[in-house]
């Protein structure tokens, strides 16, 4: 079996392993990776652990996923609440008008996508954003976390991301355009104000791909990319391929500040808190 490595490790100096009353757990699975933070009741960041997981021939997520909650000793202690971020080959939003419970196979079946034998449906509510998120779960990931995590709450990746971003969000206006990048995946959402006006996931194999996915929703809304604010979270650094070509052509380019509704401390003065957004958005969730 495959191993792991620890890419970030922050444990906070004042937290001695003691959970305080009221901690919370919050665990983001990707493809090839398991990153995950303990907070307290004060949403304040006591702990976090960023693990790649080297996957090899025969080896499985699933197994990765177990042998983790088997030892590390965060992932098996008791809180108060639990959410679990989960990876996904596809997702729809529909608005909550539109939305009925007995169609939820027709909604990605338009898309021509459909679940596996080992595959299951799982819808989020988006109340802010009068949604559902629709999209498919791997069911042998769901029963490993069900047995070690009896009492977690799941949610889409993207469901955490954007409930995270909408809370981030003080008085809003215009157009606003937010980048969350994955290693071989890049989800773009737009927002006008406080509205979410459009979300979606592109693979992308060079950076020529991610500027024309990007390039691709300035032109579908009619935006002008020398003047509409361009926002990056996730796994984009600057001396990457991609961001001085996004740069040539995007020249409100931001890396996305720690939100507000969550309180990090010290040991984040160095470290890149964008890359984790879409696991901070967890604590969100209800």
């Amino acid at each position: 079996m495959g191993g792991r490595k620890v890419n970030l490790e922050i444990i906070e100096d004042h937290f001695s392993g003691q959970l305080p009353i009221g901690s919370e757990l919050s665990i983001l699975i990707g493809m090839d990776s398991l990153s995950y933070m303990v907070t307290d009741a004060s949403q304040q960041l006591l702990a976090l652990r960023d693990y790649q997981l080297l996957l090899e021939t025969g080896d499985t997520l699933v197994q990765q996923v177990e042998a983790l909650l088997q030892q590390d000793a965060y992932l098996r202690s008791n809180y108060v609440a639990t959410r679990v971020a989960l990876p996904s080959r596809a997702f729809t939003l529909v608005p909550d008008r539109l939305y009925n419970p007995l169609e939820k196979t027709a909604y990605l079946q338009a898309l021509a996508i459909a679940p596996t034998a080992t595959e299951t449906f799982r819808t989020d509510d988006l109340p802010a954003c009068f949604a559902k998120n629709i999209y498919i779960a791997d069911s042998p990931l769901l029963d490993v976390l069900g047995k070690y995590l009896p009492r977690a709450r799941y949610y889409h990746d993207v469901t955490a991301w954007l409930i995270g971003l909408m809370r981030s969000m003080e008085t809003p206006s215009g157009y606003r355009v937010y980048l969350q990048v994955y290693p071989g995946t890049l989800q773009l959402a737009l927002f006008e104000g406080t509205k979410l006006l459009f979300v979606n996931a592109f693979s992308y194999q060079s950076a020529k791909d991610f500027l024309y996915y990007s390039l691709l929703l300035f032109d579908q809304f009619n935006l002008e990319p020398t003047e509409t604010p361009v926002f990056i979270c996730g796994r984009l650094i600057e001396n990457s391929e991609v961001y001085p070509t996004l740069f040539r052509y995007l020249q409100h380019l931001h890396f996305l500040p720690p939100p507000p509704y969550l309180q990090l401390g010290a040991k984040w003065t160095k470290q890149p808190a964008y890359f984790f957004h879409n696991l901070f958005g967890l604590v969100c969730c209800p």
